[in-house]
């Protein structure tokens, strides 16, 4: 198999803005799409639930630990002055994020 070669330009100045976002592929295009219609180019952060890792419940304890020491080195590496949060839901359960459903007692 060839290796991938993209056709946008490596950009070696770092992005002041973080996104923290749900890691779920199936909002993966939207949340590209929402960054792109405002020309925000972001540093990109990942994780079941997106900004629920900040929530101060007992199971996100540990991850909002862990989340925040990377966003702190993200903010001092990168010198941040913007941090967004996406969040994802829709109308019905099938389109919820797993992680506020968890998070809200339910079972995903």
């Amino acid at each position: 198999m060839e290796p991938f070669v993209s056709f946008i330009p490596f950009d070696e100045v770092f992005s002041d803005i973080i996104v923290v976002c749900c890691s779920d592929g199936r909002v993966l295009m939207q949340t590209v799409d929402f960054l792109n219609s405002r020309n925000i180019n972001a540093d990109i952060y990942a994780v079941p639930g997106g900004p629920l890792i900040f929530a101060k419940m007992v199971e996100t304890f540990q991850d909002s630990s862990i989340a925040k020491k990377r966003l702190d080195f993200l903010v001092d590496q990168h010198k941040t002055s913007r941090i967004i949060l996406i969040g994802h839901g829709s109308d019905d359960e099938a389109g919820q994020c797993g992680m506020a459903i968890f998070t809200a007692g339910r079972k995903i």
